[in-house]
């Protein structure tokens, strides 16, 4: 998976070699901005109070449940029936321009950081009704089962553990409808 973020006027992404590179849009030139940062599943580049933060999330595998609908030799891959399970968010870095690195952040403060594959933003707990409080992630997820990943997990980066709330979807869209 390659994550992407627009801060100011800096388009930065993550490869699949969690290399970070920005792409300058004049000349459209890559340029490797940042070296490696080893571990995690799945990278996510977000943009939160005008800095680039880099969170690694942690998955497992598990396999579907049930008759997926379609013959077994349509598969070529195992993994086709596996459904990725998050299982943490261990560690997030804030992206050092200057120094070209990235440097471990403990606490995201009263931030807020919402995880998903097609889109990531974030917001302060201030800025919101007062629903889980400060350095919090909210991710999709599988967890409930039967909703096709359309639920809403949470995870308390604080203390480095998933809570046992997770949102369903009407919930979920209610919540996230306040940004759009």
């Amino acid at each position: 998976m390659i994550s992407l973020c627009l801060v100011d006027v800096s388009f930065f992404a993550v490869d699949n070699n969690w290399r970070t590179v920005s792409v300058d849009f004049i000349s459209l030139e890559l340029t490797l901005d940042a070296s490696h940062v080893y571990g995690g599943d799945k990278k996510f580049l977000v943009e939160s109070c005008g800095e680039m933060l880099l969170v690694d999330m942690y998955l497992s595998m598990e396999e579907v449940d049930g008759d997926p609908g379609f013959a077994e030799e349509v598969y070529e891959h195992q993994a086709v029936l596996m459904n990725e399970r998050t299982v943490k968010f261990k560690k997030a870095f804030k992206f050092m321009e200057r120094e070209k690195s990235w440097v471990e952040v403990k606490d995201l403060g009263d931030r807020m950081l919402f995880l998903g594959d097609d889109c990531t933003f974030s917001a302060s707990d201030s800025d919101l009704l007062p629903l889980r409080g400060r350095s919090s992630v909210f991710f999709s997820d599988d967890e409930l089962g039967g909703m096709q990943g359309r639920d809403l997990g949470v995870f308390d980066f604080r203390n480095g553990a998933p809570t046992s709330e997770v949102y369903q979807p009407v919930l979920a869209s209610t919540l996230l409808g306040y940004f759009s």
